[in-house]
């Protein structure tokens, strides 16, 4: 048995030993690896998502996101905040101009605010095409024509003024909605038709793929077409980070000098090397031979020769037989 003096040292020791752990648990929490490293591979199903989202740094483009209430629903998202029509700034300085149930045509009306508004940022992303679709009933591919001959024809005065254009894709709907018979069907093939018709000015982003990859049913809200927050969270995060990945390799290209074997320097020596070459003039003999092949040569050769066997010898005419005609005699003469 132990005596007091033992008891009370071992009760002194748990109870240091007690302290240090918690003292010690909360460092190790802080520090273990979370399974959400990666916002676009898993995502916090609750309302608080907004914390963990991207926030510019401060080589990050300045955004504009233009679109439909799945923008609005972006926008609260990284805000916390519900707003309709949205057309403001967010904390992190990108800028967003949305209204619930709108299209391209509302694209097309406010062309004039959407301008001024690019001016003041880096790169514009628009996300419509879901209520264009309902309301041409279900033609995603024609729907997409529209879209890819207003937005190529719209996108190079954009980009001359150095402003970077982004259309994102449509993404699905949940089984709850029943306005259109094969609605994911139609926005894929919207999706597709921009992808192969929009011009060099205009970056598609493919986000389609990665809600169909992780969205649940609980994700979406009861009308089926909405998202709740745990996937407009990650909706963002992926076009954010597609966007910065994006403006970040374009500026390393262009920071990079051409290589010394571009066509572009190789265009420049050859011009510089036509302007030492003296005009002929009407009595300079150009003598071609030197840079014939000799396989040429020998084949001009030959066919001079043909042609001269071909051609008949001009005739000679026999000398002129002159006879020698006596003159005629006088009968008087002897």
């Amino acid at each position: 048995m132990m005596n007091k003096q033992t008891e009370k040292w071992l009760r002194r020791v748990k109870t240091t030993v007690m302290g240090l752990a918690m003292a010690v648990m909360p460092s190790l929490a802080q520090k273990a690896p979370s399974s959400q490293s990666n916002g676009m591979q898993a995502h916090p199903r609750t309302e608080t998502t907004q914390h963990t989202l991207n926030t510019p740094t401060t080589n990050s483009p300045k955004m504009l996101f233009i679109g439909d209430s799945r923008t609005v629903g972006m926008y609260t998202a990284v805000t916390n905040t519900y707003k309709n029509p949205v057309n403001t700034t967010d904390q992190n300085g990108n800028l967003w101009f949305a209204k619930v149930g709108e299209d391209l045509k509302w694209f097309q009306k406010n062309e004039a605010i959407i301008q001024e508004k690019i001016q003041d940022c880096d790169c514009v992303i628009i996300n419509l095409g879901v209520n264009d679709i309902t309301k041409n009933g279900g033609n995603g591919k024609k729907v997409a024509e529209k879209f890819c001959a207003y937005f190529n024809e719209m996108a190079p005065q954009w980009t001359a003024q150095g402003k970077k254009v982004y259309i994102g894709s449509c993404n699905p709907v949940g089984k709850n909605f029943t306005s259109i018979r094969n609605m994911n069907a139609q926005i894929d093939a919207f999706n597709q038709t921009l992808l192969e018709g929009l011009s060099k000015d205009i970056t598609f982003i493919d986000v389609n793929s990665f809600v169909k990859n992780h969205v649940k049913d609980r994700d979406f809200r009861p009308d089926g077409l909405h998202y709740q927050t745990s996937m407009n969270s990650p909706i963002y995060q992926n076009i954010f980070q597609q966007v910065s990945e994006h403006s970040a390799l374009l500026a390393q290209q262009k920071e990079q000098p051409a290589p010394e074997n571009s066509q572009e320097k190789k265009d420049i020596a050859f011009a510089s090397l036509l302007k030492d070459i003296k005009p002929l003039t009407r009595t300079t003999a150009l003598d071609i031979t030197p840079i014939l092949t000799q396989e040429t040569q020998n084949r001009l050769r030959a066919q001079k020769v043909a042609r001269q066997k071909n051609t008949p010898a001009t005739p000679t005419l026999p000398p002129k037989k002159i006879s020698f005609i006596p003159p005629k005699r006088n009968q008087h003469e002897v």
